[in-house]
């Protein structure tokens, strides 16, 4: 992903591990997986995102994120998870 490489190289290789993280979870639904990236996002940017009707991270004084903001950043993970994912199944068909 072009957008990765604007990024500092501790940002990229945090943000990648945590989503290869996520990955190696393997969720059991496309609804706990959103929950989880959404929660992650929650926690990179600092701001409050809605998850099953509730503001999370529950507790914390945290600023709301906009929803196109939101929107925008959920699709960025997505496509990351979405690259991990079909990366790590290439990997293993290849032996």
């Amino acid at each position: 992903m072009e957008i990765l490489q604007k990024l500092d190289n501790g940002t990229r290789y945090t943000t990648e591990y945590l989503v290869r993280f996520i990955a190696k979870l393997q969720p059991k639904s496309t609804a706990i997986r959103t929950d989880l990236l959404r929660r992650l996002v929650a926690s990179l940017t600092h701001q409050a995102l809605g998850i099953q009707g509730t503001l999370r991270p529950v507790g914390m004084e945290w600023n709301k994120l906009r929803q196109g903001t939101a929107g925008q950043v959920m699709l960025f993970i997505d496509k990351l998870y979405d690259m991990i994912v079909g990366d790590s199944a290439q990997n293993k068909c290849s032996y």
